[in-house]
C-alpha cells in the first residue's frame, strides 16, 4: 500500500467523541473492535453524560490505568504524567489516555506503530477541532521516551486526536496544545503498552496489586499478578 491509500485507510478510524447535548468534546482513534482511544482529559469532566461516537452510545465503562500498571513502561509512564502535571497544573495521577467501549460501533481499526517517533519525521493528525474534520500535517520538533511535539495546526476538540505516521498507523495521541511547548503527543511506546494492558482488563482492575504498590518496584517489571 503506498503512503497516501495508508495514511487514507487510517484517517478512516478517527472519530469525534460527543457529550449528552451533542457537542464534540473530543478525538479519539478506534484501536479495536468497538473500542476506542482517546485522552483522558477529554472524558474527565463529562461524569454522568451519556457520551457517544458515531452515533453510537458508548457504555459506562472507561478503563485507565495508574502509572506503575505500565509495567516495564512505568518509568516513561511517569515522565509523561509529570510532564503533563507541570504545563497544565492538572494532576490526572496517571497517563493522558483513556479506552471507551462503544458496541456496534461501525469504523474499522487502525494499525499501532511500536517504533519510537524520531525529531524530523511528518505525522498527520486527524482531529475534530470546533467540530470540524480537519487533518494537519506537520515535522516532528522533539521527542523522548514518553512524548513528542509537533508542529500541527489544532483547536479545541482536538484533544484525543492521533497521529499518523506515512506507514498509515496510528503513532501518537494528542494530550495537549501548549501555548509555548507547542502540540505534546504521546508515543508509540506508552500507547502500545496502554493498549495492551488496558485491553486485557475491567474496570474494577484498577486496584493496587496485592503484590505490589506505586512506589515499590516488584521482581517482575511486569506485574500482571491481577
Amino acid at each position: 500500500m503506498n503512503p497516501e491509500d495508508a495514511l487514507t485507510a487510517a484517517l478512516k478510524a478517527v472519530v469525534a467523541i460527543r457529550n449528552g447535548k451533542g457537542a464534540v468534546i473530543g478525538s479519539g482513534v478506534v484501536v479495536a473492535k468497538d473500542t476506542v482511544l482517546t485522552a483522558l482529559h477529554v472524558i474527565q469532566g463529562e461524569a454522568g453524560s451519556s457520551l457517544s461516537v458515531a452515533g453510537r452510545p458508548a457504555t459506562d465503562s472507561v478503563v485507565t490505568l495508574p502509572t506503575w500498571r505500565y509495567g516495564r513502561g512505568r518509568k516513561v509512564a511517569r515522565m509523561s504524567h509529570r510532564r503533563s502535571c507541570v504545563l497544565t497544573g492538572i494532576d490526572s495521577n496517571t497517563v493522558d489516555l483513556a479506552m471507551l467501549t462503544v458496541p456496534n460501533l461501525d469504523a474499522p481499526a487502525a494499525p499501532m506503530r511500536h517504533e519510537p517517533v524520531q525529531p524530523g519525521e511528518r505525522v498527520a493528525v486527524a482531529s475534530y477541532p470546533n467540530g470540524r474534520w480537519t487533518v494537519s500535517l506537520g515535522p516532528v520538533t522533539s521527542a523522548d521516551e514518553a512524548d513528542y511535539v509537533a508542529h500541527v495546526l489544532l483547536g479545541p476538540g482536538a484533544s484525543g486526536a492521533p497521529a499518523v505516521d506515512s506507514a498509515g498507523r496510528i503513532c501518537g495521541v494528542l494530550t495537549m496544545d501548549h501555548l509555548t511547548a507547542g502540540a505534546i503527543l504521546i508515543g508509540p511506546q506508552l500507547l502500545t503498552a496502554f493498549t495492551d494492558k488496558a485491553g486485557r482488563m475491567t474496570p474494577h482492575h484498577a486496584q493496587p496489586c496485592p503484590w505490589c504498590s506505586p512506589t515499590d518496584d516488584h521482581p517482575d517489571p511486569d506485574c500482571d499478578h491481577s
